[in-house]
C-alpha cells in the first residue's frame, strides 16, 4: 500500500486554491496518479547527521518534473472526458480534443508525455534537440507510443521553442481541426492547443507540496527538535521554485529562516 501523504497534500493544496474545479473533480484527478515506484511516493532519504533529503525521481522519467505534470495532464484528461460523455446526451456539442506542444531540453518531454500517453483526446508533439538531451531521455520519449509522438531537431532548444511558438497560430489551429475531423466524420471538432512548460501552475504547486512534507518529516522524523530550528534552502534560480518554497512556509507555519542561493 503506497503512503499517500503526498497526494493528500496534493488535493488539500488544490481545494484551497481557488479554481473551478470542484472537490469531487480533483479527489478524481488525484486518484489517476498511479505510477509509483517506491511506496512513499516521496521518499525520506537520511544522508548523514542531521541532513536528508527528499526523494523526487520515484516517478516514470525518474524527474521531478513528474510529479506536476502527471498532475497537470490528469486535469486535463479529466475535464475534456467529461465533456465528451455530455456529447453522448447532446449530440449539439462539439467534441473536444487537446493537442498539446512541448519543447523540452530533456526532463519536460518524457515527464509530460507520459502523463498524456493513452489518455483520451489528447495528443502530445515533442520537439527536442538531439545534440543536447542525453541518451536516456532520448529513449525515454520515444519508448512513449499512441497518442505521444517525439521529434528530435539538430536546432537547439531555444530555437525549437520558437518554432514551435510560431506554429501555434489560426491556420497551424485549422489544420489540427481538420485532422481530427476527418478521423471523426460527421462529428463536431473543437480543437484546444496548449503547451508543457518548465514554468506552470501544476509545477509551482508540486514545490510547495516538496518543501511542505520535507518541513514536516524533518520535525516527524526527529531531524530537528522544533520548527524554529528548520531553515529551508532553495538551490535555484527558477522563481516558481522560491514562490513554492515560500508559501509552503505560509501554509504551513513554519518560521525560521529561508535561503535563497540562486544563480
Amino acid at each position: 500500500m503506497a503512503n499517500y501523504e503526498p497526494l493528500l497534500a496534493f488535493e488539500s493544496l488544490w481545494n484551497f486554491l481557488d479554481t473551478d474545479f470542484s472537490g469531487t473533480q480533483i479527489s478524481q484527478a488525484v486518484k489517476r496518479l498511479s505510477k509509483f515506484r517506491h511506496q512513499d511516493i516521496l521518499p525520506f532519504r537520511p544522508y548523514k547527521e542531521n541532513t536528508s533529503f527528499l526523494d523526487l525521481t520515484q516517478w516514470p522519467t525518474c524527474a521531478f518534473k513528474d510529479f506536476a505534470l502527471q498532475m497537470l495532464t490528469s486535469f486535463v484528461a479529466q475535464d475534456i472526458e467529461e465533456h465528451n460523455q455530455k456529447v453522448t446526451k447532446d449530440s449539439s456539442l462539439p467534441k473536444r480534443y487537446m493537442i498539446a506542444q512541448t519543447s523540452t531540453s530533456g526532463d519536460t518531454g518524457p515527464a509530460g508525455g507520459s502523463g498524456v500517453q493513452w489518455q483520451p483526446a489528447i495528443c502530445n508533439i515533442i520537439g527536442y534537440p538531439e545534440h543536447e538531451a542525453s541518451y536516456v531521455q532520448k529513449q525515454q520519449m520515444h519508448e512513449l507510443r499512441g497518442n505521444v509522438f517525439s521529434l528530435g531537431f539538430e536546432e537547439s532548444f531555444s530555437s525549437i521553442q520558437k518554432s514551435m511558438l510560431a506554429q501555434n497560430t489560426p491556420d497551424f489551429q485549422k489544420q489540427l481541426h481538420d485532422i481530427c475531423a476527418e478521423a471523426n466524420p460527421g462529428k463536431s471538432v473543437k480543437i484546444h492547443a496548449g503547451s508543457f512548460n518548465s514554468i506552470n501552475p501544476g509545477r509551482i504547486d508540486a514545490q510547495m507540496i516538496y518543501h511542505t512534507i520535507a518541513q514536516f518529516r524533518s520535525v516527524s522524523h526527529g531531524l530537528v527538535a522544533e520548527w524554529q530550528k528548520l531553515a529551508t534552502v532553495v538551490p535555484s534560480g527558477n522563481g516558481g521554485h522560491v514562490f513554492g518554497a515560500l508559501t509552503a512556509r505560509f501554509l504551513s507555519g513554519v518560521p525560521g529562516p529561508t535561503i535563497i542561493s540562486c544563480n
